[in-house]
Order: structure tokens, then C-alpha cells, then sequence
């Protein structure tokens, strides 16, 4: 009898301890670690994250063009899940977070942080000295990041007011790692005087200057002129107009009225006859002017605009038509 006690004994034993053994091997685990965080760059090598605390720093090549998303590969603790999981695309900025939840429904979250390896960009401006409203600014230089989402150019007033300048590579203008021609806006934002020039390219900011600004080059403001009477017959007293472009700082800086010089060749062929015409009309695209009574008759051989007692001469027109002038 004392026997068969001790054989249900050492039954009962050994049940409990299979018992005990099964429960801790199916116990629920609270790890939730990013162990690997790895992408590929734009050449199609791999880079892998650094994991340091709750941060996922991704160290990007210098000058390869950053992705708008990225769709890495992760592995997490035995066990736990990961939100957005892994081969998932996120955006490639600091937007982009995971959740990693342990088994016991513990969490940790984790901010990726994209970290753009770029040295700082070193420049200088070309023709400093004669920088106008509507004219050019040319910057030549190295370390550009030529992305216009990452690289921004200012000119900044006393005042830290900043004045955005264009960026692009359209034919216009001129935008690369090592160069950049833009224009010195002629929207009446900017005025004469003298400010400092900043460039913002990814993390970094150079500012150089103070440069001044000069009003505009009437060659810059008076363009696209065309005769309309172009290979038109005309006579004494007719009307005849000059079509433009311009920019908004015309009558800031050219708010005198316009004249034109004619150069009449007659029909009996002696030497041109000169005429200087006063402006009848002026609005922001055309000028108008009244041919005078006593013009000779002939053919137009040549037509000035002036400005200013003829210092300037914008627009000056040799016919491709011939333009007669009767009576």
C-alpha cells in the first residue's frame, strides 16, 4: 500500500512540474526593440539605420538625390509587431513613425530622422559691384543641393526682411550643384539700397554681403517693342504705335514721357530727313505718336524711341517692310 502511495506521489510530481514547464514557455514576452533598419540608396546599395533609443537615424550619401519615400526592410523582437511593418513605403522624412508592440500588448514608438550628409556651400557673387532691379545675379560655387524643395535663395534687407529670388534650369535660368543665374525680382518688392545675400541649401545657411542695388537698366524695363505700322502705307498727320512689355517699376524709376526720332529717305533719293516727335500717348504697353503735317513723302528708313532727351534709346528699328509715307 505504502507503495502504490508513493508511485501516485511521484505521478502527481512530475504532472506539476510539466505543468509549471508549459506555462513559462508560453508566457507573453514585453520586448519591442527595432533590431535592423535597412534601405537602399539610389545607387541600389544598402544603408542601414542607427538605432539609438527611440530614434531611427538614417545617414544619406552626400549629393545623392533624396526620395520623396523609402520602403525599407525591418526586423523586430521575437514575437512583436510593427506598424507600418516593414516593406511598407513612408515618406522619407521625420513625418515617418513605427510602433512596435510586444507581445503583452507593451509599446515603444520610434521617429525616423533622415540625416542629409552635406558640406556647406561655398560661393561667391559674380559682378557684385553692378546689380540692378530685373537685371541677373550670378553665383558661382560648389556644394549646391540643386533641388529647389532644399535650396532657397534670399536677398535680406537691414531689417532681416527676405526677399525670395527664382530657381530653376529652364533656359531662363541657370540652377546646378556648382552655378546659379536667377533675377533680382522687378515686382516692386525690392527697392535701391543694400542687402545681404542667403543661401539656404538642406541644413545649411550661408549669408554674404551687404551688395547694393541699383534701379533697373531701361533695357530691362522697356522690352518686346514692336512697330505696328510695320509695312503699312501712312500719311502726314496718321497715327502711328509702338508696342512694349514692361515690368511693374516703370514709373518708379522712367516716369518721363518717351519720344521718337524718324529718319524719312525721299522719293527722289537726297539725304534722310530727320524728325524728332513728341509722345501723343503713353500707357503701360503702347506709346502713340501723330506723324506731323509737313513730314516729306518717302519711305521710313529708321525709327527711335528715346528717353530722357535722347540719353536712352530702347527701341531702335530698321524696317524689314517698307513703310511709306504719302500725302
Amino acid at each position: 500500500m505504502k507503495k502504490i502511495k508513493l508511485f501516485f506521489s511521484v505521478i502527481l510530481l512530475g504532472v506539476s512540474v510539466l505543468v509549471t514547464s508549459c506555462k513559462k514557455e508560453y508566457q507573453k514576452t514585453p520586448y519591442h526593440a527595432i533590431e535592423s533598419f535597412t534601405v537602399t540608396d539610389s545607387a541600389g546599395s544598402p544603408l542601414k539605420a542607427a538605432i539609438i533609443g527611440d530614434s531611427i537615424l538614417l545617414y544619406w550619401p552626400p549629393f545623392a538625390n533624396t526620395p520623396a519615400s523609402i520602403t525599407p526592410k525591418i526586423t523586430i523582437s521575437e514575437g512583436a509587431g510593427i506598424n507600418p511593418a516593414s516593406g511598407a513605403p513612408v515618406s522619407f522624412s521625420t513625418n515617418t513613425v513605427y510602433t512596435v508592440t510586444a507581445q503583452d500588448g507593451s509599446k515603444k514608438t520610434y521617429k525616423f530622422y533622415p540625416m542629409i550628409n552635406l558640406p556647406a556651400p561655398v560661393f561667391e557673387v559674380g559682378s557684385s559691384d553692378f546689380l540692378q532691379i530685373a537685371g541677373y545675379i550670378i553665383i558661382k560655387g560648389q556644394y549646391f543641393v540643386a533641388d529647389t524643395s532644399q535650396t532657397h535663395l534670399y536677398l535680406v534687407n537691414a531689417g532681416e526682411k527676405k526677399f525670395s529670388l527664382p530657381l530653376a534650369n529652364d533656359g531662363s535660368f541657370i540652377f546646378n550643384s556648382t552655378a546659379i543665374l536667377s533675377q533680382i525680382p522687378a515686382d516692386g518688392t525690392i527697392d535701391t539700397g543694400y542687402y545681404k545675400l542667403r543661401m539656404i541649401s538642406g541644413k545649411n545657411t550661408v549669408t554674404k554681403g551687404p551688395f547694393h542695388i541699383a534701379p533697373p537698366n531701361i533695357y530691362d524695363v522697356f522690352k518686346g517693342f514692336i512697330f505696328n505700322e510695320e509695312g503699312k502705307t501712312l500719311k502726314a498727320g496718321d497715327q502711328l504705335s509702338i508696342s512694349y512689355s514692361t515690368v511693374a517699376v516703370l514709373k518708379k524709376y522712367y516716369p518721363k514721357t518717351m519720344a521718337i526720332t524718324l529718319l524719312v529717305t525721299p522719293e527722289n533719293g537726297s539725304p534722310d530727313v530727320k524728325y524728332n516727335i513728341a509722345l501723343s500717348s503713353r500707357t503701360d504697353n503702347k506709346l502713340t505718336f501723330q506723324l506731323p503735317q509737313n513730314i516729306i513723302t518717302g519711305s521710313l528708313s529708321n525709327l527711335q524711341v528715346t528717353y530722357d532727351g535722347d540719353q536712352f534709346a530702347p527701341f531702335d528699328w530698321y524696317p524689314d517692310k517698307p513703310t511709306m509715307i504719302t500725302k
